[in-house]
């Protein structure tokens, strides 16, 4: 199931430099200003088309600007090459902590359904990733999965029990371990224990994209045997913590309306403040319109998350949304807080709907159904950082 991988691994001196932030805890102009403050933040490599702005424009030009940039960082001594090996990566936060085993895991695992998803992708999302795949030719971010545990994770524990490899706190307080682990016995162990299916928590996207590269063969066409792999950290269910995205959605539906036409597909009912705390996975939702909150309640007729309820009874019917393409529906992480999404909301004149954090087993039930759920359905915290290992294809 696991296999080593040759890593480029960033250097202890360098890290707090270059491991960037989670992408989507920052917004487009956060991004901007984090980049031009941390001229060597791996931001500068995993960039999109709204971070990089007007001077590149077209996605090969920036895939190539990426390039540029991942080979200036590699070689100004921020990172060290390592032989094949496997890793054990630990974050902590606050009074949280999870340990995940880093390493290729076989892509075809994903088209036989050992790997499984629960979001649906973008496709033009994945038309950039699989670009930059090809172009950049490396993975710098793993695709965060789990795993149920029925026993591994001790073992992992014991294993991490050491002097790390590297230890570094990035900016905003997350901790990072990593160890190396090179004994073959030791990894054939590991892998041996997971003997069952994976679930993608992060990384939906780059999981598809990689897929379609393996499928589609590099620029030139061909494929390498390094295609086969996708570069993944494999977290155990029990040390999981989710979070939902928050919806903000741009209607030109007065308050009044609004309400009305809600009312006749869920009980609405007004709230002194925001909530101090939101249910997950039982159809309870808050709305805040003009600076009012609303408490939202939705009939549950099945197991279905937060995110597809609110999609399928509200955010289609109400507002003729498509989740997967409508400009007028932006997200906010769940981390950020209930006063942020009042802001945002009321900054742009629109509607946030917050929700409240998912249960990992309900997230794990819907991905064995084989059941899809709208983008941005989870967000689970702390996620793997881009530039602690880079992978060249």
């Amino acid at each position: 199931m696991i296999h080593p991988f040759e890593a480029y691994l960033v250097r202890a001196d360098r890290a707090r430099h270059v491991v960037s932030p989670a992408y989507d805890s920052l917004t487009t102009a956060e991004r901007r200003r984090f980049m031009d403050d941390h001229p060597d933040s791996f931001l500068h490599v995993t960039r999109s088309p709204q971070d990089a702005g007007e001077n590149l424009r077209t996605p090969l030009e920036l895939a190539k600007a990426n390039a540029a940039q991942l080979e200036r960082i590699l070689t100004e001594v921020n990172y060290e090459l390592l032989g094949p090996a496997i890793y054990l990566y630990r974050l902590t936060i606050d009074d949280h902590e999870q340990t995940a085993i880093v390493a290729d895991v076989p892509l075809d695992r994903y088209e036989n359904g050992t790997i499984r998803p629960h979001e649906r992708t973008n496709v033009d999302r994945e038309d950039l990733l699989a670009l930059h795949l090809r172009v950049v030719g490396a993975s710098s971010s793993p695709v965060a999965m789990s795993y149920r545990d029925h026993g591994l994770a001790s073992r992992v524990d014991q294993l991490a029990s050491g002097p790390p490899r590297l230890e570094f706190t990035s900016p905003g307080g997350l901790w990072q371990q990593v160890w190396r682990i090179d004994d073959p016995d030791v990894i054939e162990e590991l892998s041996a224990k997971i003997d069952g299916p994976l679930y993608v928590t992060d990384g939906h996207h780059r999981l598809a994209a990689a897929a379609r590269v393996r499928a589609e063969g590099g620029m030139d066409g061909t494929v390498s045997a390094s295609h086969e792999y996708i570069l993944s950290a494999l977290f155990p269910d029990t040390e999981l913590r989710t979070y939902a995205f928050h919806r903000i959605i741009q209607t030109t539906l007065s308050p009044n309306e609004l309400l009305v036409v809600l009312a006749s597909v869920a009980q609405v009912t007004p709230l002194e403040a925001a909530p101090e705390e939101l249910g997950g996975g039982r159809g309870d939702f808050a709305m805040v319109m003009g600076g009012r909150w609303y408490h939202i309640a939705l009939p549950v007729t099945d197991h279905a998350l937060d995110a597809r309820l609110l999609q399928h009874d509200v955010l289609g019917p109400v507002f003729g949304i498509d989740a997967t393409t409508d400009p007028r529906i932006t997200y906010l992480p769940g981390t950020a807080g209930l006063a942020v999404l009042a802001h945002q909301a009321a900054e742009q004149e629109a509607v946030g709907f917050a929700l409240g954090p998912p249960p990992v087993e309900l997230v794990l039930d819907v991905a064995d159904r084989k059941e899809v759920l709208p983008p941005k359905s989870t967000f689970f915290s702390p996620k793997p950082r881009s530039g602690v290992f880079v992978r060249k294809y």
